[in-house]
């Protein structure tokens, strides 16, 4: 893959979209569904519990894909997830809707990412999932084995 292509972000392109929300949860999602390669629907369904710390881990259920698998907690994202759980103290999900009971949902996740592309000054036509497809890009560039990537995302 080629950085440029429209269906990926550079990595200076998805550093500007992480900075430029500055709202703690939204900011952490859109860390995790790039460092960790998650989809929304994953994204919305992590709930607080699913974070290992002990072991770096997180544990991801998608259940739209029947799939289950671990992603290692990488420092960046423990820099922003310790945190936002001690601040927020999530219950039910790690991600809770604007009511605080129910979750987030995918559209109000990628209603995030495409605000923060606009502060961003990016205006490519895509959805949340450039993300996951920039990191697997990026991953690659720097040799990573693509099974290794694609157990990653989960699609082994």
């Amino acid at each position: 893959m080629n950085e440029n292509d429209d269906d990926i972000l550079t990595r200076d392109e998805v550093r500007r979209i992480i900075e430029a929300d500055q709202n703690p949860k939204h900011r952490l999602m859109l860390i995790l569904t790039y460092s960790a390669g998650l989809r929304a629907a994953e994204i919305e369904n992590l709930r607080p519990g699913d974070i290992d710390f002990a072991e770096d881990i997180i544990h991801i259920r998608d259940d739209e894909h029947k799939l289950e698998r671990s992603v290692s907690l990488s420092k960046i994202i423990m820099k922003e997830i310790k945190p936002y759980i001690e601040i927020y103290r999530p219950s039910t999900w790690l991600f809770p809707g604007p009511d605080s009971v129910s979750k987030i949902t995918e559209m109000g996740i990628e209603n995030i990412f495409r605000d923060a592309m606009l502060k961003a000054g990016i205006f490519k036509e895509s959805g949340i999932g450039i993300l996951r497809r920039s990191i697997a890009a990026h991953l690659m560039e720097n040799g990573l084995d693509k099974k290794e990537i694609n157990r990653m995302l989960g699609k082994e």
